[in-house]
């Protein structure tokens, strides 16, 4: 195994610490702390997060440390955009204050978004992998199962996306889907 895939959880987990403190600051128990009022700073800072757990988990599980190389751009463009968005804090407005549902949602997202990251990844190594000639890169075959397996884990997390999405939108605001550019670009 070596030094690498310890180092590659000394990474994650200390982003994972990294998201739990900024949680804990803002004493807000919602995964990603809602709190902010830039949502788009948490967002890009939890898709990172979920993007590098998803691949600590699939490299450790399918053993594809290659990987690392086509999926950790994604998480480090996010942490960079993130970067440029101000970090003030004010108090959730009241169409996000549903704890639970809007949890569990988000939740779900950084799930199914981390694993999407990790299999455009592995699409990227699998179309750099013309006949099995790259020597450094898996096999195609291997490459294939294993951008199967992460659309196998993220397809059915965005269902539950849109799901409870759509569900927490009508309590919020009395309607199921208004079309908006966050709901839209989820589909």
């Amino acid at each position: 195994d070596g030094p690498q895939p310890t180092r590659r959880l000394a990474a994650s987990s200390s982003r994972t610490l990294a998201v739990e403190w900024r949680a804990w600051t803002l004493a807000d128990p919602q995964a990603g702390a809602l709190t902010t009022a830039r949502v788009e700073l948490v967002n890009a800072g939890s898709i990172a997060w979920g993007a590098t757990i998803a691949y600590v988990y699939v490299e450790r599980q399918f053993r594809v440390r290659t990987l690392g190389t086509f999926v950790a751009p994604v998480p480090l463009a996010l942490l960079l955009y993130a970067r440029t968005l101000p970090s003030d804090v004010s108090p959730l407005i009241p169409a996000l204050q549903n704890n639970l549902l809007l949890t569990v949602h988000v939740a779900m997202a950084v799930i199914a978004y981390g694993s999407f990251a990790v299999a455009c990844g592995g699409a990227i190594m699998y179309l750099l992998q013309r006949d099995d000639k790259v020597r450094w890169l898996p096999f195609r075959q291997d490459i294939d199962a294993t951008c199967y397996r992460a659309v196998m884990l993220g397809f059915p997390c965005m269902g539950l996306v849109l799901v409870l999405g759509a569900a927490w939108g009508n309590i919020a605001w009395g309607r199921y889907w208004g079309w908006d550019p966050k709901e839209t670009a989820a589909l």
